[in-house]
């Protein structure tokens, strides 16, 4: 993990990435500067250094970026658990966790032959696994 730095007009902000973020922001940071010089250059030819406007979007903005890469970081770390913990099940509960998300539970209940308060229970346990896993980890 990587400090970066940024001051967003009010405070500096710090926080962590991975180096790979830090590269691309990095990389990102010379694209803008080139543009914005581009931008200064041909303004100049045009007599209009006054009017110079550089745009910020959330598309660049710094702030965004880290966040964003944060946030789909952290989308990776819990989808990551939750494989994890749908791998500590049986089987059959894998299944029925996988059907419910494709199927109502009167179609899963005709699949395994069950009645459909049944795979409702399974499902009830199912979640409550998982969140036990969760919980410890």
């Amino acid at each position: 993990m990587v400090k970066r730095k940024y001051f967003n007009g009010k405070v500096n902000i710090e926080v962590q990435v991975t180096k790979e973020v830090s590269e691309e922001i990095t990389k990102m940071d010379r694209e803008y500067d080139v543009q914005r010089q581009q931008a200064k250059r041909y303004c100049m030819q045009d007599d209009c250094l006054e009017e110079i406007v550089v745009h910020e979007s959330n598309d660049y903005n710094p702030e965004y970026l880290i966040l964003n890469e944060i946030e789909i970081q952290e989308k990776e770390m819990l989808l990551n658990k939750l494989q994890a913990a749908i791998k500590k099940l049986t089987p059959e509960q894998q299944k029925t966790i996988r059907l419910s998300q494709e199927m109502k539970s009167a179609d899963i209940a005709e699949y395994f032959g069950v009645s459909r308060q049944a795979v409702e229970q399974r499902i009830q346990v199912i979640l409550k696994k998982l969140r036990k896993y969760f919980k410890r980890n």
